[in-house]
C-alpha cells in the first residue's frame, strides 16, 4: 500500500465528514488559535467587501445517532432545560467578549445547525433568535435555515421559525423504513414526518430540505425504494443525499460496515431515480444534493457559496467552525466552553492560519470537487497570478497521469470521468496537490496512530 493510499484511509477515518475537500487538512495541522489575533480575522473579514454569513452552533441531541460523524452532546429530558438555558448563557457572553460591532455591515446568510437546534424549548428559542437580532443584520434577501428531526417542527416552534424569517428548514430523516430508524438511534415514525411536512408548508415556510443517508446497516433495494417512493410523495424542495461514513464519533459496529463498493451501487440507484424524477444535482453532474426542477434558491447557499469561493462563514458557539480570509477555525468543546465564558474568559480556539498557497490550492481542489473543472481565466484574475506559471508542474503531472484535460483553447482544466469517484478524487489531490509538507505531517500522523494501535 503505498503512502498516499495509507493517509486516505487514515483521514477518512480521522475526519469523514471533511477528508473529501478539506484543504489544507486541518484535522490534523490544528493548533490553538489566539484569541487576538482570531478577533483580528474577524475584523479584517467584516471590512473587507468579501460576503459573509454566519453560522450559527448549538451541538446537543436528545440521543446520539448510530452513523452520526459530527460532534454533539446527548441531553437528557431531565437536564434540558438547565443545560440549554447554561449553553445560551455562554453564547451571548461569547458574542460580546468578541467586542465587535457586528451590524457594521450586513450578513448574507443565517444557518442554526448543531446536534439538534430545534431541541430548544419555544422560551429557549425565542431567546436564541434575539441574541441573533440584537447583534447581526442580514440582507433582505437573505436565506435564513435551522435543522431539526420530524417531532421537533411544533406549531409553536413554527411560529417563532416564521417570525424570525426562517425560509428554509432540513429535517433528519435519513430513512423512510421504521425499522432502520429505530436502529440508528432515532425517536420517530414515518407518520411524524408527514405530519411534520404538513406543518411547515402550513407555517408558510418556502423550502424544505431532507437528509437522508445511502448505506445505513441492514436495508436493501426494497427498502431504498421505500424510502425514495416516500420522499416523491412528499415532493420537498431539496434532498441531501448522501453515503455512509466510518470513522470517529460513528457508533456502527465495524462487523456491519458495508464496502464502497455496496454503498456506491446503492447510491447510484439514488443518484439515476432523483434524476429520472426531476430532481436535479445541484451542480451539474454532481452527486449529493438534488433540487426539485433544479431550483437553485432551494439549496444550502451559506455552505454552496462557501466551497465555491464565494463567501465565509463565521461560526458562533461550541462547536462551530469558521471560515474566514486567512484563518479556519473551531470553538472548543461544550462544556470547556461554557466554563471559560462563565469565568469571563474566551473560549479556546482551534485552527490555523492560511497563506496565499494554501487558498490558491485549496480553490483548485473544490472547484474540481464541484464543478469538475477550473477555468484558468478565473483563476488568474481571482489571484492575480498566472495559474500555469504558478501549478503548472502540478497541473501537468495531474494530466499526464489521467486525472485531469488540459484545454488551452478553451481556457479548461477538466477532471476526467475516472477521476471523479471520490476515493480516486482525493487519492490525486493528496498525491499531486497537497503541499509536500502537509504530506510529510500527515505520513508521521498516519505512522504515530499506527504505533498506538
Amino acid at each position: 500500500m503505498d503512502i498516499y493510499k495509507k493517509i486516505l484511509d487514515y483521514c477518512r477515518s480521522k475526519q469523514p465528514a471533511r477528508c473529501w475537500f478539506d484543504y489544507p487538512p486541518t484535522y490534523v495541522l490544528f493548533h490553538k488559535i489566539n484569541f487576538s489575533d482570531m478577533r483580528k480575522s474577524i475584523n479584517k473579514l467584516l471590512n473587507s467587501k468579501e460576503k459573509v454569513g454566519l453560522y450559527l452552533n448549538v451541538p446537543f441531541c436528545a440521543n446520539r445517532c448510530t452513523y452520526c460523524m459530527y460532534y454533539s452532546e446527548s441531553v437528557s429530558k431531565q437536564n434540558r432545560v438547565h443545560r440549554l438555558d447554561k449553553y445560551l448563557d455562554a453564547l451571548e457572553r461569547e458574542i460580546d467578549l468578541l467586542r465587535i460591532n457586528f451590524k457594521k455591515r450586513k450578513l448574507r446568510h443565517l444557518y442554526i445547525g448543531g446536534g439538534t437546534p430545534l431541541l430548544l424549548s419555544p422560551k429557549q428559542l425565542s431567546r436564541l433568535f434575539k441574541i441573533i437580532n440584537n447583534n447581526f443584520l442580514f440582507d433582505s434577501d437573505s436565506q435564513f435555515v435551522i435543522e431539526g428531526r420530524p417531532k421537533n417542527f411544533t406549531k409553536e416552534k413554527l411560529m417563532i421559525l416564521k417570525r424570525n424569517n426562517i425560509n428554509r428548514v432540513t429535517i433528519g430523516v435519513q430513512s423512510f423504513n421504521e425499522k432502520t430508524i429505530k436502529k440508528v438511534g432515532r425517536d420517530y415514525i414515518v407518520k411524524d414526518i408527514y405530519s411534520a411536512f404538513s406543518r411547515i408548508r402550513a407555517a408558510g415556510i418556502k423550502y424544505i430540505n431532507t437528509d437522508i443517508i445511502v448505506g445505513l446497516p441492514g436495508e436493501t433495494r426494497r427498502d431504498h425504494k421505500n424510502t425514495i417512493r416516500h420522499l416523491l410523495k412528499l415532493s420537498p424542495d431539496s434532498i441531501s443525499c448522501t453515503s455512509i461514513l466510518y470513522g470517529k464519533r460513528t457508533l456502527i459496529k465495524k462487523k456491519n460496515w458495508l464496502s464502497d463498493e455496496i454503498v456506491k451501487k446503492y447510491y447510484k440507484f439514488f443518484d439515476s431515480t432523483f434524476r429520472q424524477n426531476n430532481f436535479l444535482p445541484a451542480v451539474e453532474d454532481k452527486e449529493g444534493i438534488y433540487l426539485r426542477k433544479g431550483d437553485r434558491n432551494a439549496d444550502n447557499k451559506l455552505l454552496f457559496n462557501n466551497l465555491c469561493g464565494g463567501g465565509y462563514i463565521l461560526g458562533i458557539g461550541s462547536g462551530a467552525v469558521s471560515y474566514l480570509l486567512d484563518v479556519r477555525y473551531y470553538t472548543d468543546m461544550v462544556n470547556s466552553y461554557t466554563e471559560a465564558l462563565k469565568k469571563g474568559n474566551s473560549p479556546t480556539y482551534y485552527g490555523m492560519f492560511l497563506d496565499k498557497d494554501d487558498i490558491m490550492r485549496q480553490y483548485l481542489i473544490l472547484q474540481l470537487y464541484l464543478f469538475h473543472k477550473v477555468k484558468i481565466d478565473e483563476f488568474n484574475k481571482k489571484f492575480s497570478l498566472d495559474l500555469m506559471k504558478v501549478y503548472g508542474k502540478e497541473i501537468n503531472n495531474l494530466a499526464k497521469n489521467g486525472v485531469v484535460k488540459i484545454k488551452p483553447s478553451d481556457g479548461l482544466i477538466i477532471l476526467m470521468k475516472e477521476s471523479k469517484e471520490l476515493k480516486n478524487f482525493l487519492y490525486n489531490m493528496l498525491k499531486f496537490i497537497f503541499r509536500q509538507d502537509y504530506i510529510n505531517r500527515l505520513t508521521e500522523e498516519v505512522s504515530d496512530s499506527r504505533a498506538n494501535n
